[in-house]
């Protein structure tokens, strides 16, 4: 039995993104997505585990998060509901059909 966590399937995506949290912001990239959360790649470790921001795709796409795992330069976010992941990956398939 495979150790990974994990009970949704991840889609692999490059999506510029802002975070945000208590006036703060930095901008990120998603990497990747699954209905449950993403996984998201920084500048520099700025997030500790439990962290709550907002996750700013444009201006119409706003998800609020919590910060599940933090790597180096690296972090695992946790969505509210499944419907943000979906929000995401409806996202991802509008810009690379726009690209």
């Amino acid at each position: 039995m495979s150790s990974d966590r994990r009970i949704a399937e991840r889609i692999n995506v490059a999506l510029d993104a802002v975070c945000r949290r208590e006036g703060e912001s930095w901008q990120a990239r998603i990497s990747n997505v699954s209905l449950g959360g993403c996984g998201i790649e920084l500048p520099w470790k700025v997030l500790e585990r439990g962290d709550r921001l907002v996750l700013e795709l444009d201006e119409d796409i706003v998800l609020p998060a919590t910060v599940a795992w933090v790597g180096t330069k690296r972090a695992g976010l946790a969505f509210a509901g499944k419907s943000y992941g979906a929000m995401i990956l409806e996202y991802a398939r509008q810009v690379q059909a726009n690209a």
